[in-house]
């Protein structure tokens, strides 16, 4: 198998801190949302070694059906304000969990009964 990185806190930090500064620019076409900024921090952190997950929710925020994606870190959201989980429910992450992984365990009833 494949032995995973260790993790690279100064990577970490210099990664986060340019593609927030990305998010600010004015590059026309750029992705400016949750999936742009968690899709290529996912990429980007994993190849520092930390093993983050991309999971993907919904929810009804302020009455309205909404998405989220959002990046978790041993189990826990990870660069968020606020706990996303609180407003919408996980559908999907990547990488899925294994059975009997105990990150599988913040799946929801729908996904464990499909």
């Amino acid at each position: 198998g494949r032995v995973a990185p260790a993790r690279d806190p100064v990577a970490a930090k210099l990664i986060i801190r340019c593609v927030r500064r990305v998010q600010r620019s004015r590059i026309r076409g750029l992705r400016r949302d949750c999936l742009g900024r968690g899709a290529v921090l996912f990429v980007l952190l994993r190849r520092a070694g930390y093993d983050v997950s991309l999971c993907f929710g919904v929810g009804r925020p302020a009455d309205r059906f909404a998405g989220h994606c959002w990046l978790e870190l041993d189990g826990v959201p990870f660069l968020e304000r606020r706990d996303p989980t609180v407003q919408f429910g996980e559908v999907f992450r990547m990488p899925f969990p294994a059975p009997g992984d105990a990150s599988s365990s913040t799946h929801h009833e729908a996904t464990r009964s499909a």
